[in-house]
């Protein structure tokens, strides 16, 4: 056989291999069958509500079988009600969940009537910054609270039980303050006001660098927000009191970030996750983590507060393999992440 015809045996056959395997391909997309999920995130203009309407876009766009449809709600709480008033629904639903409701769920403790031990983690969606701040220099200390007035969000809400589990269990002030229970954005609107003294703000860390929430953004716009710090040892005694509700990670708040000459300090960190219910399948919840891990510029060209999603940190938390959604556990150990903290 001449060399001329050799070679065009050999484009024939490489030819006839690849329409061979584009046609399985096509194949293989058309037998899937398209799936609809809802994303639950929360109040209109917070980080988890853009972060949920950020992944509806992306999987939109990206997924050749999974759409989703993003939905504001009150949040976490409200998220793992709506499971569990809609067992069908739910099957379909991917949640925001902040740490300490996640947590209650699960033991059914309040606001939450039965333990809700099928809910599982899917990834740390977020990590917020959580801290005390004021507008006048003088208040440097928790010492320097007593006696003020001190906003946090709502008593159900998981603002208003980290912000006032700080205060009694961390800080041990509760008897000596005067606390104000109010929605989250308008705390910084009380502070300029001068109805409150002191007020509990969030910030999220960024990559490459921090991001003030809206609410924050337009405060410090206006004043300098001084960040009040919460030591360490304070923490630690904190989480071994059978009484609280919420977790104190401590972390490093670094100088500057919220004006030029802020000194460095640390504050407490919440892990905010995306959950689901045991029975959501498995591929939509690895598709979703695929997402998260291969588009995460996507995200930030979103909105820049989307830069604190980390595809190398998506199982970072305070958990458990165990408290893991099969989809992801599986899409954990593909990537070889880090799981819990």
């Amino acid at each position: 056989m001449s060399m001329k015809k050799i070679l065009g045996f050999v484009v024939l056959t490489a030819a006839l291999v690849v329409f061979s395997l584009w046609g399985l391909g096509n194949a293989q997309t058309a037998d899937m069958k398209m799936t609809q999920l809802t994303l639950l995130t929360s109040k209109f203009g917070r980080t988890s509500y853009i972060q949920g309407f950020a992944l509806g876009e992306v999987l939109n766009k990206h997924s050749k079988w999974l759409r989703a449809t993003a939905e504001e709600t009150g949040g976490s709480s409200d998220n793992v009600k709506l499971g569990e008033q809609s067992p069908e629904s739910r099957k379909s639903s991917l949640m925001v969940v902040s740490e300490t409701p996640y947590k209650q769920a699960v033991k059914g403790e309040k606001p939450f009537d039965k333990p809700h031990p099928n809910l599982k983690i899917v990834c740390t969606g977020l990590t917020a910054v959580h801290f005390f701040g004021s507008l006048d220099p003088k208040i440097k200390t928790y010492q320097d609270m007593i006696g003020k007035k001190i906003a946090v969000g709502p008593k159900t809400d998981p603002h208003g039980i980290k912000g006032g589990d700080q205060i009694e269990f961390c800080h041990g002030i509760l008897d000596k303050v005067k606390m104000s229970y109010m929605p989250a954005p308008d705390i910084p609107d009380a502070m300029v006001d001068g109805m409150v003294d002191v007020g509990y703000l969030t910030i999220n860390p960024g990559y490459p660098k921090w991001m003030k929430d809206q609410p924050l953004e337009a405060l410090a716009a206006r004043k300098k927000v001084y960040p009040i710090p919460l030591p360490p040892d304070q923490a630690t005694k904190a989480m071994t009191n059978p009484k609280i509700r919420s977790v104190f990670n401590v972390v490093p708040f670094p100088a500057n970030i919220l004006f030029e000459g802020q000194p460095a300090t640390t504050e407490s960190a919440s892990f905010i996750y995306w959950c689901a219910y045991d029975d959501c399948p498995e591929d939509a919840v690895y598709e979703v983590l695929k997402m998260f891990y291969e588009h995460q510029r996507e995200f930030v060209e979103h909105h820049a507060l989307m830069g604190g999603l980390v595809p190398d940190k998506l199982g970072v938390g305070d958990f458990k393999e165990a408290e893991l959604h099969k989809g992801a556990l599986k899409f954990f150990k593909e990537k070889k992440l880090k799981i819990g903290l």
